[in-house]
Formats: structure tokens, sequence, C-alpha cells
């Protein structure tokens, strides 16, 4: 119904503006005679509006253009107001042969004729009165096409941040690391010589993990459960023919699993509490990863007992992070390193109840 209105607008607003005008007609004369004269008489002054307003509307289509609105334009509207004044002076006495034979049978003749039929003698006021309403008319017409124009380039722009915040965030997301996958296929093909059965279960995990990166590419939030399925996977397979161990644990509360996260951004901070940080170090490490509630956000905790090593890899992947919660959340999300009891912890709070898959436009600093 919405889509009706706003695409047949013009044509709505005059049947309204016709009746109106009619109905003005009706207070200003003054009708005498039965219903059916009233009526047939309300038809001929509803067409003698509408047919010159509707011939005037298609004339400003095809000659007057809106942009660049120039001199000739001017022009070109004020001689189409003078040939519709012409035409609505000249319309009534035509309207009545069409409507003669009906208030024939209705008894209504004799008004028809005398309001519609006989010529009558016309002074300036007539037409300076005929040109005041049309250029009205006109002035509404534009002022009316003036807002739909800019309503429309506003919807277009707000389209476009759209596209361009979508486009940012499908470049910001956590797309695997190239070299993650190299090494994850070269140490899979090393396995397959000693243990295929264990080769195989890495090579599926992979192919899920590439799977999960490029089905949720155009998807803002997943389920929680989701994400820690995907995360599993690319923990099993960091450390695949590493000579160390390192302990990565799981420690999600069952309640957050149904609540919506980004998809990928887990991986993201696993590459940043493994990658950056414990694979780093001599020492063998160990990485804790929790979730729980706070009020109406999603907490995510990493803990590791190593620093994070700062390089231009690691400030890029915790920029992408910010830029990408930043996006989503605006100003609620919160991402936070720091250190306490010789640990480093990565603290993300997701907000809920925000339609991420249905983004507003956010003004990024």
């Amino acid at each position: 119904m919405k889509n009706f209105l706003s695409k047949h607008a013009f044509w709505i607003l005059q049947i309204i503006g016709c009746f109106v005008f009619t109905i003005s007609i009706y207070l200003i004369i003054g009708m005498r005679g039965d219903m059916y004269t009233q009526v047939i008489f309300g038809i001929g002054m509803f067409l003698n509006f509408f047919i010159p307003t509707t011939i005037l509307r298609f004339l400003y289509k095809a000659f007057v253009k809106m942009n660049p609105f120039g001199i000739v334009d001017v022009l070109k509207i004020i001689v189409c107001i003078a040939l519709i004044v012409l035409l609505m002076d000249k319309l009534p006495y035509y309207l009545g042969y069409v409507l003669g034979w009906v208030a024939e049978h209705l008894g209504a003749y004799g008004k028809l004729e005398t309001d519609f039929k006989s010529p009558k003698p016309n002074g300036p006021g007539k037409y300076i009165g005929l040109s005041i309403i049309i250029t009205a008319w006109t002035m509404l017409y534009f002022l009316i096409k003036q807002f739909r124009k800019q309503y429309a380039d506003r919807l277009s722009r707000l389209d476009l941040k759209h596209k361009i915040k979508q486009a940012q965030l499908n470049t910001l997301k956590g797309h695997i690391n190239p070299q993650f996958m190299v090494n994850s296929l070269s140490n899979i093909k090393e396995l397959m010589l000693d243990d295929v059965s264990t080769a195989r279960k890495k090579l599926t995990m992979l192919s899920e993990i590439l799977r999960y990166s490029l089905t949720k590419n155009n998807i803002n939030t997943v389920l929680v459960e989701e994400e820690f399925e995907t995360a599993k996977n690319y923990v099993a397979l960091l450390d695949t023919g590493s000579m160390k161990k390192h302990f990565i644990k799981f420690d999600l509360a069952p309640e957050t699993l149904k609540f919506g996260m980004p998809p990928m951004l887990l991986t993201s901070l696993i590459e940043m509490a493994t990658k950056h940080g414990i694979y780093k170090q001599k020492e063998e490490g160990d990485v804790l990863i929790s979730s729980s509630l706070v009020e109406n956000s999603l907490k995510f905790s990493i803990s590791l007992n190593s620093k994070i090593t700062r390089t231009s890899e690691t400030e890029f992947l915790e920029k992408a992070i910010i830029q990408r919660l930043k996006l989503l959340f605006k100003q609620d999300a919160v991402y936070e390193i720091y250190h306490e009891l010789n640990r480093t912890m990565i603290e993300v709070m997701i907000p809920q109840g925000t339609d991420t898959n249905d983004l507003t436009t956010t003004t990024i600093s």
C-alpha cells in the first residue's frame, strides 16, 4: 500500500485537489436543483479542472527540465500556463455537449445549458483568476516534485552509504590468513605420509573453515555456537606440525551460545592471542577463551601467558577488529587489551539487540 501511494502520489493528489476545487465552487456559487443536477454539474466542474491539469502535468514532464532549471524553462512554464488558461476558458462549453445527453434524461439540461454550453463574454478578470489558480497549481506541482527528488536522492545516498559500509565490513571481516592456509596445507601434506586418517580429518576441518568464511561473507552476525565450531577447527589446525605444545582451552558459558556475534571475530581474536602472542615466546603457552553475559552485552575474554608482540601486522589486525565493531555497533562495543597478574587479557563486549544485518549509516571518524 505504501509503495502504491508513493508511486501514484501525483495522481492521488491531483484527484484530491480537483475534488477540493469542485467543492469550493459549490460553496462559492451555491447550487440549485435536485441531487442529479448537482452531481452532473459537479462532474463537469471536476473534469474542467482535472483534464487541463493532467495535460499541464504531461507538458511539464515533456518540456520542462528540473536539472538544470533555467530561464528557458521559466518561459516554457509561462507558455504552458497560458495555453491551459485558454483551454479552461473554452472547455466548459465543450463539456456541455458530452454531459448534455445525460442531463436531458435527468431534467437538468436547462441548468447545464446555462452554465456549460452558453458562450459568455470573458473579461480580463476571468483570465486573471484562472492564471492565479493554474500558477498556484504549478508551484505546488514543482514543490512536490522537488520534495520527491530530494527524498529519492536521500534514499539513494543512504543506500550507497549502506553498500559502502557493507563493503568495508566485508573487507574488515577476519578472512583466513593466507599464511595460515599455506602452513595448514603444508602440515597436512606431511601428515599424510604418517597418518592418513588424521590428515583427512584436518583437511575436512580446513574445508569447513573455508566454507564458513565464504558463506558468512555477506552476513554481519551469526550465533556464537556457529562461530565456536569454526574456532575449534581453527585451533585444531594451529598446532598441526608444531614441535611445541600450546594449550588453547574454551570455556564458553552455555547461555551465550544462542547470542549473536560477528562471524570470524573469534578466529581473529585467537589469531591475535596465538600468532602475535604465545607463538612469539620460547616457552609453551596457554590461552583461555571464555564467554559470559554482562547486562545486555556478550563478553569474550581471552587470557594468555604472553605479551602481544606489536608489529605492523598486529596493528592491522587490531585496527580491523576495532573498525568492524565500530561499524556494526557504533560506540557500544568495547575492545580492550591489558595486563593482569603476568597475563595478557583481551576483552570484547558485543551489545545485543542491534539488527546488524540491516545496517543504518554510521559516520566513522
